[in-house]
């Protein structure tokens, strides 16, 4: 039988139609396929940095437990602490945790370093003075922590302060708003630090026997060679309450960053400000 003409070009045109309709529905297919994939990864994903929180706050539970057991045992803080190392933790299927943890009290602290009537006492603007002079900076900056409304929670907000200004003060000081501490750690204070309370001792001598073993008291520092006036020994003591916790949890091919800070009183720790980043 032969086919007229006009049905071989309606068979052709549903052949093309058919054959552009296919190439329009694998594309289709293809993606819909990838978006199960990308969606099945995306909530493995979520499980995997679930699983990375909860590792990071059973190790920020340890720590806390290790600085209240070094309190009631020592009642000193010092580089040698188990809590002062980092703290790692690890299994065999891919999920890994280390705790960083850092003694805020080896900072001068802005927040405490002001008297009720809003001035500094003698013995704390001489330390200043001494930073600022040794860093090059103009004293006249040093006004702007008179001006600073309370509680400072970053050096940034000192009025007058500059980047430069604020990156060469970092080593020395902190604005933490939780913990107002006028005291400086003698046991984990840097020595350029320590050295600022009063220059003209041998605060090298320090570091060398607080290396051996951790100053028990304030006083003993007159076994190293070192005597203080009173207002200046005040300033200083051999344990901390505020510490902050830097802890970096794997959880298969997620990674979170969790951080925290810890207040200590005798022997009730309490965790503020924590935050997951992950």
């Amino acid at each position: 039988m032969r086919i007229p003409p006009e049905r071989h070009d309606e068979r052709g045109m549903v052949l093309l139609v058919t054959l552009a309709a296919l190439a329009m529905l694998i594309p289709l297919v293809y993606a819909g396929v990838d978006a199960q994939r990308f969606h099945a990864r995306q909530v493995q994903r979520e499980l995997d940095l679930i699983i990375a929180r909860r590792n990071a706050e059973s190790l920020l539970a340890r720590v806390a437990r290790l600085l209240i057991e070094d309190a009631a045992q020592t009642r000193l803080d010092h580089p040698g602490e188990p809590w002062a190392t980092p703290i790692a933790w690890s299994d065999r299927d891919g999920e890994a945790a280390e705790a960083v943890t850092q003694d805020l009290e080896r900072f001068w602290n802005l927040n405490g370093l002001r008297l009720a009537d809003g001035q500094i006492d003698d013995t704390l603007r001489g330390v200043l003075v001494r930073l600022w002079q040794r860093e090059g900076v103009p004293v006249d900056l040093l006004e702007g922590l008179l001006k600073a409304p309370l509680p400072l929670r970053a050096l940034e907000q000192v009025p007058g302060w500059d980047r430069v200004t604020v990156r060469k003060m970092r080593a020395h000081l902190l604005a933490e708003a939780e913990c107002p501490s006028r005291r400086l750690n003698l046991n984990t204070a840097a020595l350029a630090t320590l050295a600022l309370l009063n220059p003209e001792r041998e605060w090298q001598g320090v570091i060398r026997m607080r290396e051996r073993e951790p100053f028990a008291q304030v006083a003993d520092l007159s076994k190293a060679g070192v005597t203080l006036a009173p207002q200046e020994s005040q300033l200083l003591g051999v344990n901390s309450a505020c510490f902050a916790v830097t802890i970096r949890s794997r959880a298969f091919g997620a990674t979170g960053t969790l951080t925290a800070l810890l207040v200590r009183d005798a022997s009730r720790m309490t965790i503020r400000k924590v935050r997951w980043n992950g």
